[in-house]
């Protein structure tokens, strides 16, 4: 279900319906990945962003369920997935590469977001 105008509604068959929806309201999903809560906002066709509250990664189980969303969601879409701070895409905290097919850490020093 997904929050439409305060409201649950049926999730949107496709993308572009969710788009569509978009125009005429603030619409999110929101998906729980063993027990963290992951929300994409629709901001734009071309790229899919998703938010994650760190304070619910909070031990190793969910560490490893995350990495198997973002990893699943790399491979089924054949594209990059990268994790980082809000607004801060240039700085990883981890990624995805459909290349090598596998999700790692950066280097301390890369991650850092620092300018």
């Amino acid at each position: 279900m997904r929050r439409l105008v305060s409201c649950l509604a049926p999730v949107p068959n496709t993308a572009a319906e969710a788009f569509l929806l978009r125009e005429r309201a603030a619409l999110t999903l929101r998906l729980d990945v063993s027990g963290i809560s992951v929300c994409t906002h629709f901001f734009s066709p071309g790229e899919l962003e998703f938010d994650v509250d760190p304070r619910e990664v909070n031990d190793t189980t969910r560490l490893e369920a995350l990495s198997e969303f973002v990893s699943r969601l790399g491979k089924t879409l054949e594209r990059a997935v990268v994790l980082s701070h809000e607004n801060r895409s240039q700085h990883p905290i981890a990624t995805y590469s459909p290349g090598t097919r596998r999700f790692s850490y950066p280097p301390p020093a890369s991650n850092s977001g620092a300018a």
